[in-house]
């Protein structure tokens, strides 16, 4: 006869559930994986989703032997949906990311539940994150205090940065989970919708090291644009939520952009990006950044930067002219940097100074 389960022991460390989706990242495996296997909390489960990688990802990951972790492959199918399918896999009372290649510190699991455990109230748990891009040769802390409801707050920035979150499998079936709509800011939709049900709180350490890859979208352009996009969407969609009981995805679907309106704050978000990418001299990227930002919301002063990056574009005299006003405010040996490891420093600046 099979023992049963000390229930005692089972409702004082409940089971976690990890779940993480990897793409081509062969080369940042073992250690990632291994942190959360070295957890000081031991009642585990990690689901690991891999994305159709046409790397040797799968194969290094199948390489791990542990029971408490399961591998799965499956074609390309975008992060959103293959994070919904991992979250849909586990079994756990709480629910863990971690981004793929990233280090959990040994305790972070066991704190997180602690605070779970002690705050009935809390939905959503994160700590503080140190952001480390050794390709551009920096690191960013990211300290903050969060404390009970916290939509509004939210509704200006993303609280989290993803990887570094637990959350209460409850409150994330009674908000529908991850929506296929946000390829990129499911998290902040996510988090938005929590937050009309949920408070939120923060363990107060570091106890996450997140990495910016070369193909992570915080280094990506053309990523970031989007993602500040839906990002200003679902902002849109929670207001919409908190003043008519639904959103416009809830109403429309998958034509719910074309009920959206034009956003000040994203043509201004857009704007600064495109002031970045002058000052690392991407001038073509910068036109057409800056573009978006005018037929979001013409801000007179991103309309005058357009001129700008015209004539930077065509007239030497007038980089040179920028290239002494740099120089004159002290930025110049920034510009010897790598010009993505500049932008990817900037926006994690910019996204941190909370």
């Amino acid at each position: 006869m099979s023992a049963e389960p000390d229930s005692t022991i089972c409702a004082a460390n409940p089971l976690v559930s990890i779940v993480s989706v990897y793409y081509n990242r062969q080369g940042f495996i073992t250690e990632s994986i291994n942190s959360l296997l070295e957890q000081t909390y031991q009642n585990l489960e990690i689901i690991v989703i891999d994305d159709g990688s046409t790397d040797d990802t799968y194969t290094k990951l199948k390489a791990i032997q542990d029971s408490r972790l399961t591998v799965i492959s499956h074609a390309n199918m975008g992060f959103t949906r293959s994070i919904k399918q991992a979250v849909a896999l586990t079994k756990g009372e709480y629910v863990a990311v971690h981004g793929s290649g990233d280090i959990s510190l040994p305790t972070r699991i066991e704190k997180q539940v602690a605070l779970l455990q002690q705050r009935p109230d809390v939905g959503v748990v994160g700590c503080y994150v140190e952001t480390i891009n050794e390709w551009a040769g920096y690191s960013l802390p990211y300290e903050r205090k969060l404390e009970g409801n916290i939509t509004k707050a939210a509704q200006q920035i993303n609280p989290f940065t993803h990887g570094e979150v637990m959350f209460r499998r409850s409150v994330y079936e009674s908000v529908g989970g991850y929506r296929e709509f946000f390829r990129y800011a499911q998290d902040y939709d996510l988090w938005l919708r929590i937050s009309l049900q949920a408070n939120f709180e923060i363990v107060t350490e570091s106890l996450y090291k997140r990495f910016i890859f070369p193909t992570s979208v915080s280094a990506s352009i053309d990523k970031v644009v989007v993602q500040k996009c839906l990002s200003s969407f679902a902002v849109q969609c929670i207001d919409q939520r908190i003043e008519h009981g639904a959103d416009l995805i809830d109403r429309y679907g998958e034509y719910a952009a074309f009920f959206r309106t034009r956003d000040r704050k994203l043509a201004k978000e857009l704007w600064k990006l495109a002031i970045k990418l002058i000052y690392v001299g991407d001038f073509s990227k910068a036109g057409q950044v800056n573009r978006l930002s005018i037929n979001e919301v013409n801000l007179g002063i991103n309309f005058i930067t357009q001129g700008v990056i015209y004539l930077l574009q065509n007239y030497q005299l007038m980089r040179q002219a920028i290239a002494l006003i740099f120089m004159l405010l002290g930025k110049v040996p920034a510009l010897k940097m790598n010009r993505m490891g500049v932008f990817a420093k900037q926006q994690q600046e910019n996204n941190h100074a909370t």
